[in-house]
């Protein structure tokens, strides 16, 4: 009687043990990618001072130009380490009048980790426009 009753003790531990890290890998999963979609609209997040985001390893793009750029940019946000690069291509250019660009199309791909070195919790891609202010 006593080993079954600690063998269905056993098991409901283990079972909540289970839950708990699935339920957890879940949470990182859902901040993580929320955590990807905002870096990916917002290069500079959190700061809104261009020093202080390059000395928190933030740097903004370059301004519209009419050559290909690549930019990329690494730090903390939200307990992740998250990886940015915006690349764009001279034939991304979307209107252009007397060689001023005053808009482009730009890909943006974000991966967070759980931390620097760490494994991958979210991943996203997106073309978004950048507009001359």
């Amino acid at each position: 009687m006593l080993l079954v009753v600690s063998m269905g003790l056993l098991a409901a531990v283990g079972l909540f043990i289970h839950a708990n890290r699935l339920a957890a890998r879940a949470e990182g999963q859902l901040t993580g990618m929320a955590t990807a979609m905002s870096i990916a609209y917002d290069p500079q997040p959190f700061f809104r001072d261009p020093e202080l985001a390059a000395q928190a390893g933030w740097t903004a793009p370059p301004s519209l130009s009419a050559s290909p750029y690549a930019h990329s940019a690494a730090g903390f946000v939200n307990g992740y380490y998250v990886t940015r690069g915006e690349n764009s291509a001279a034939a991304d250019i979307i209107a252009g009048a007397a060689g001023a660009v005053e808009a482009r199309t730009v890909r943006v791909d974000v991966e967070v980790f759980e931390s620097q070195g760490g494994t991958r919790v979210a991943s996203f891609s997106t073309r978004l426009v950048r507009v001359k202010p």
